[in-house]
């Protein structure tokens, strides 16, 4: 069985994300605060910011952003599909007024399990919108219906969407907003209530964030994706199957650098020689479509490697399709 991306990167594949990297981006309180609850919550984190998420949204799918290509653009919105999928059912004006009042947009996911035969990889998310320090988004004009429960104090809307091939159920989503700092959404009630809870109690993020390897790193670009816990064994099967590749990775760390139209990917595995490293660069130069780079060393245990988002079409699809499917945004066909 064969791993692909999801069909919504094809479709949107013509027209949109991501960035200018070159600030620390960590940036305001609450953002750290959300980061550091995502972290401890989930197996991976991505972080995009929230114009480029609202470009996204209302393309019409004609044109790149920031001077990357149209489709190295669009197959960066991966970790953000659910997300646009339930404000579209919400409305066009929903998206606006939540992404629009937002400074940025984290994702937490974790417990990937393989459809029922083909489609998406199931998993459970949580979004994060941190926003603007200025802002007055009250998201009670955005929903029509009458909210089903409260957490933390605030109203929770309950919406669902349609059934997708490979899943049994279908997505349900809750959303709340936490006064003027955060709007949550995710698939699952319990996991709202949790992550509702550490956002509005205290914030000890710089403690937490400190102990985050590479963070220095990460929260100087404006987009990028966070894997650990790779070997800890507490999936029955990898849904994921990125340890068919890298079977000794322990981190995945994932940037892009727009100006360079480069996303840079790099491995902690301290199992990976010059020899295994050699065979997981074979392995991924087996189809010419994809024209993967390999991966070299830039220190003990740590490996990297370079995905090209310059150019349009298929190629820069497939070498995205690699990343994303190890970090769990992935469909079996």
């Amino acid at each position: 069985m064969r791993v692909i991306w999801r069909a919504r990167v094809i479709s949107i594949a013509s027209a949109f994300l991501l960035l200018q990297a070159s600030t620390m981006l960590a940036g305001t309180p609450d953002e750290s605060h959300a980061t550091a609850v995502l972290f401890g919550e989930f197996e991976t984190v991505f972080r995009s910011k929230a114009d480029l998420l609202l470009t996204v949204s209302s393309s019409s799918g004609t044109s790149a952003y920031e001077g990357l290509s149209k489709t190295g653009a669009g197959t960066l919105s991966e970790p953000f599909g659910f997300l646009l999928e339930g404000l579209d059912l919400i409305g066009k004006r929903a998206s606006a007024d939540i992404l629009g009042s937002s400074d940025a947009v984290l994702v937490g996911v974790k417990d990937f399990r393989p459809p029922n035969g083909l489609g998406v990889v199931h998993l459970q998310f949580c979004y994060v919108f941190v926003l603007k320090k200025e802002s007055s988004l009250d998201v009670r004009n955005d929903f029509h219906q009458k909210p089903t429960n409260s957490v933390a104090g605030s109203p929770v809307w309950k919406w669902v969407a349609p059934v997708q091939e490979g899943q049994s159920q279908p997505t349900t989503f809750h959303a709340v907003q936490l006064g003027h700092s955060y709007v949550l959404i995710s698939n699952d009630i319990g996991e709202l209530q949790t992550i509702a809870g550490k956002l509005t109690s205290s914030n000890d993020s710089a403690q937490a964030l400190n102990g985050i390897r590479d963070w220095k790193v990460l929260s100087s670009h404006e987009y990028w994706g966070y894997r650990r816990n790779l070997r800890g064994g507490a999936l029955p099967q990898d849904a994921t199957q990125v340890s068919e590749t890298l079977p000794g990775a322990e981190t995945l760390i994932f940037w892009v650098d727009p100006k360079e139209n480069t996303g840079r990917l790099q491995v902690i595995d301290p199992t990976l020689n010059e020899g295994a490293a050699a065979k997981v660069n074979e392995r991924l130069a087996q189809d010419p479509s994809v024209a993967f780079p390999g991966f070299k060393s830039v220190g003990a245990g740590r490996w990297e490697t370079t995905v090209p988002l310059s150019a349009e079409g298929e190629r820069t699809s497939a070498r995205m399709f690699y990343v994303m499917s190890w970090f769990g945004f992935v469909v079996y066909i």
